[in-house]
């Protein structure tokens, strides 16, 4: 009997193991096989493939190969500056974005038209603050900085969570020097992916990312091997996408509050005040809003690009008209 049960014990342990390699070599070798033949990499494929890649070094393994990144050793991976590329969104459109080495150091590029009015704010985020999918026209930086006509700089970044997003505004700072006296704002966005972000990026690896919708498997060293299975992201992949069906509501784990007590910090010393964006939809109030300053959108469905839960241009210019009202309304009450 336990001959027998060690025997079909070793035939699943065969399958599941067959079944991991198979899919792992598939989605490293499609990709590769779609690049070298110059057709367009689906979305969903991108994401697949990052979830190949572990080390921080080589997280965007893809995205080096557009020579989009480029290698980073406090941020992990930057923006090449002074740069061009193209990356089809899910509508199938091809959208070019510009990176532009706004410091003259050569050390990144941020995608931004350079500091030409008087400086305002500086946008900190992930892709929601680089506006992935979008034209630089419907980018929310973008709009506000046209509407206020005063500078936000944007130093957003895809992928990233919130520890490399405040090495980021220390960089910045930094670089700015004097200049950044002028700063009256930073607009903090933060996401649902931020606290799956910033675990993998301390741990110097990236963690099982295997969703359509961008929601993260859970990252926890007591997971062991089993957070890094293709077969269990699948199952809580499918998951996802049967609880979406349901319900329009992302309930996240927010980010370690630390950070932006540091970022309050710097403003305190500058004179600036801290406003956390929030890009989600939930209809749970968010714990951040109690200790800081904090603008919630109320965003509806038709806001989001489907599956891909970034903002569509009726969502990026929703949350642009949300500063500036926002911005409008501290004013009011100071003067």
């Amino acid at each position: 009997m336990a001959r027998s049960v060690l025997k079909y014990f070793l035939i699943i342990l065969v399958i599941l193991f067959s079944l991991e390699i198979i899919s792992r070599l598939f989605f490293y070798f499609v990709p590769k096989a779609l690049i070298s033949m110059n057709l367009p990499l689906p979305n969903i494929i991108q994401t697949m493939t990052h979830v190949m890649v572990k080390n921080v070094v080589e997280l965007r393994n893809l995205d080096e190969q557009i020579g989009s990144t480029i290698p980073h050793k406090e941020l992990a991976y930057v923006f090449k500056p002074d740069h061009k590329f193209y990356i089809r969104n899910p509508y199938g459109q091809d959208i070019l974005y510009e990176t532009k080495d706004l410091f003259g150091d050569g050390e990144f590029g941020l995608r931004d038209d350079g500091i030409d009015k008087e400086l305002f704010a500086l946008a900190v985020g992930d892709s929601f603050t680089f506006c992935m999918h979008l034209d630089m026209k419907d980018c929310w930086v973008e709009i506000v900085e046209n509407e206020s006509n005063l500078d936000v700089i944007n130093t957003g970044v895809y992928g990233w969570g919130t520890y490399q997003e405040l090495l980021m505004l220390k960089k910045v700072f930094q670089k700015l020097g004097d200049r950044k006296q002028s700063i009256k704002y930073i607009f903090w966005q933060i996401t649902f992916t931020d606290y799956q972000d910033d675990l993998c990026f301390l741990e110097g690896k990236m963690c099982n990312i295997f969703s359509p919708l961008f929601i993260y498997t859970p990252a926890n060293s007591a997971l062991g091997l089993i957070n890094y299975s293709f077969l269990v992201g699948f199952i809580l992949t499918l998951y996802d996408v049967v609880k979406f069906r349901f319900t329009f509501d992302e309930q996240p784990r927010e980010p370690d509050a630390k950070v932006f007590n540091e970022a309050e910090d710097i403003c305190q010393n500058i004179g600036c005040k801290l406003i956390i964006i929030y890009s989600y939809r939930s209809i749970v109030k968010p714990r951040l809003c109690s200790k800081y300053r904090c603008i919630y959108p109320k965003y509806t469905e038709d806001m989001f690009i489907p599956n891909d839960r970034h903002h569509n241009p009726k969502g990026s210019r929703f949350l642009a008209q949300q500063i500036l009202d926002f911005v409008h309304n501290e004013e009011r009450k100071q003067n």
